[in-house]
């Protein structure tokens, strides 16, 4: 038979093992484009929340930009399995097929940031969450 001190020794072995396995959701970090900019290697493979413009031709560059830092980008990505928001992206993106032109888009976009120095794009928000959008319509310039 068992004593029961070895049982309590086998039962403490075990939660250890399997408390050992189970992982608390990571925090995101919040930082701005234009220190993801400056301080790549600080913010690499980490989730972030960054507040921004989205900016895209409505085919396929789309980027999040700050005004503060305007020769700044962050190329826009969706994960893989989608993102909460995705359809008020798409909705305001894609609403009159031009993207986002005439259009202000803002919000809050959290993700895993990447950075590759030789890559193309430099800098990657794989998107898995978006909140706080607003879309403002902006008025088109006469031709001139």
């Amino acid at each position: 038979m068992y004593s029961m001190t070895r049982i309590v020794l086998i039962a403490l072995a075990l939660i250890s093992l399997t408390a050992g396995g189970c992982k608390r959701p990571e925090q995101a970090t919040t930082a701005t484009v234009c220190e993801l900019a400056s301080n790549p290697t600080r913010y690499h493979k980490k989730l972030v929340t960054v507040a921004g413009v989205l900016k895209s031709d409505g085919v396929e560059n789309t980027t999040l930009v700050d005004p503060s830092c305007r020769a700044t980008a962050v190329a826009f990505v969706w994960g893989p399995d989608g993102y909460t928001g995705e359809m008020k992206v798409l909705g305001a993106e894609l609403a009159d097929l031009s993207g986002t032109v005439h259009k202000d888009i803002r919000g809050t976009f959290t993700g895993r940031f990447l950075w590759d120095r030789s890559g193309h794009p430099v800098r990657t928000l794989v998107v898995s969450d978006v909140s706080q959008l607003t879309v403002k319509h902006v008025a088109r310039r006469p031709p001139q």
